[in-house]
């Protein structure tokens, strides 16, 4: 494993979390959210976790440690494709696993759009919910790909 390599692949999760950030805050703050809160802090209330920030900071850290596996994982093969790959694979699972344990449903289908507008876990019905979420997820991996092809592995590039 090379640390120059990993510590280089965090701090482009890091750099790719903050882009899905300002995305999901920009959606929530514009009211083109379908939903109340994010995702995250969704997932952090239904455990009964409603600590200030720390689901900004879940979803930064939980963002460069997956842009850090990913990394590790292709180390001088990386590309911008890889990236993508994983913004899709975490879109995924976000969709198959997370959505449904916050009552969201398996792709946003599920029982929150018969709460009322106001609840905190209302989600919008129809298809805005998980394509949204593509499209953050997509951003993040088209980032962290790109930061990681271009700056995280380059040293590896010059070795050879």
């Amino acid at each position: 494993m090379d640390s120059k390599l990993a510590l280089k692949s965090f701090l482009s999760g890091i750099a790719g979390g903050l882009v899905f950030f300002a995305g999901m805050q920009w959606l929530l703050s514009s009211g083109l959210a379908p939903f109340n809160i994010s995702p995250t802090n969704a997932f952090l209330r239904e455990l009964g976790i409603t600590i200030p920030y720390l689901p900004a900071i879940v979803r930064l850290l939980f963002g460069a440690l997956m842009a850090m596996v990913l990394g590790i994982l292709y180390g001088p093969n990386i590309n911008i494709g890889n990236g993508i790959s994983l913004g899709f694979s975490l879109w995924l699972l976000m969709m198959l696993a997370l959505s449904p344990i916050v009552g969201w449903g398996v792709f946003g289908v599920g029982d929150a759009e018969f709460l009322d507008k106001t609840d905190i876990f209302y989600l919008k019905p129809g298809w805005s919910y998980p394509l949204l979420m593509l499209l953050l997820h997509l951003l993040y991996g088209l980032v962290c790909g790109f930061l990681i092809t271009k700056w995280g592995a380059r040293h590896l590039m010059d070795d050879e």
